[in-house]
């Protein structure tokens, strides 16, 4: 298992990619959420994630984010601000994540169409032998 998550496209890809997809993830996870007060504050904690990540040139990982929460402690947060913060991490993996398995889905379904012939008419079906 990696210790990095690819959340966002790697540092190879264009910018205007890298925009795109952080932007995609950010609106995401903000449409999860329903009180107005969550969403300014997961956005505010998803600013700060993506921008520490790209300061860093590196992607989000374990390490970093418990280097994010010792900052937030270092800064006297209090523990509900810290934990608040980190479920907006959280809901970020879990956005990227279900996002992936979609892609993976899609990837799938498109395979099987393209892997089928397709039938121009039931003319030519055999059915005795279910063969075309």
């Amino acid at each position: 298992m990696s210790s990095s998550l690819a959340l966002i496209p790697s540092s190879g890809d264009s910018q205007l990619d890298r925009s795109a997809a952080i932007r995609a993830l950010r609106e995401m996870v903000l449409n999860s959420v329903v009180s107005e007060h969550s969403k300014r504050s997961y956005a505010k904690t998803l600013d700060e994630v993506f921008t520490l990540c790209a300061n860093r040139s590196q992607g989000l990982s374990l390490a970093l984010l418990m280097e994010y929460r010792a900052a937030m402690v270092e800064k006297k947060l209090s523990a509900s601000t810290v934990n608040v913060r980190l479920s907006a991490v959280r809901k970020l993996v879990g956005e990227a994540t279900l996002r992936r398995r979609r892609r993976a889905c899609f990837a799938m379904r498109q395979k099987r169409q393209d892997s089928q012939p397709e039938l121009e008419s039931f003319s030519n079906f055999d059915s005795s032998t279910g063969r075309v």
